[in-house]
C-alpha cells in the first residue's frame, strides 16, 4: 500500500466517522424530544453536560500525559505510568458516580424511565 493512498483511505475513514457522529447527534436529540417531557430533557442535558465536562478533564489530565510520558519512558517507568494513570481514572470514575448518583438525586429518577 502506498504513502498516498494510506493517508486517503484513513482521511475518508476520519470524515465518515465524524459525519456519522453529527448524524446520530441529530436522530438521537429528535428521539429523545419525542419520548421525554420537557422537565425530564432538561435533566438529561444536565447530565450529560456534567458527564462531558468531567470526561474532557480526565481526558485533558490523564490522556495526554500518558501519552508524552509512554513514549520517553523505559520499560519499567512504562508499568509505573501505566499504574498512575489507572489510578487517576479510577478516581475520576468514583467521583463521577458518586455525583452523579448521590448528590444529584434527580439524576438517579431521570436515568430511570
Amino acid at each position: 500500500m502506498s504513502l498516498k493512498s494510506y493517508w486517503i483511505k484513513n482521511g475518508i475513514l476520519n470524515v465518515v466517522q465524524n459525519m456519522s457522529g453529527v448524524l446520530f447527534g441529530f436522530v438521537n436529540f429528535f428521539i429523545l424530544v419525542r419520548i421525554l417531557s420537557k422537565e425530564d430533557y432538561g435533566l438529561w442535558i444536565i447530565f450529560m453536560s456534567f458527564t462531558g465536562i468531567v470526561e474532557f478533564a480526565k481526558n485533558g489530565l490523564t490522556q495526554e500525559a500518558s501519552i508524552k510520558y509512554l513514549a520517553a519512558a523505559d520499560e519499567e517507568n512504562r508499568k509505573k505510568i501505566i499504574t498512575a494513570s489507572f489510578t487517576i481514572n479510577t478516581i475520576f470514575f468514583c467521583n463521577s458516580y458518586y455525583s452523579h448518583f448521590h448528590l444529584c438525586p434527580f439524576t438517579g429518577q431521570a436515568l430511570a424511565f
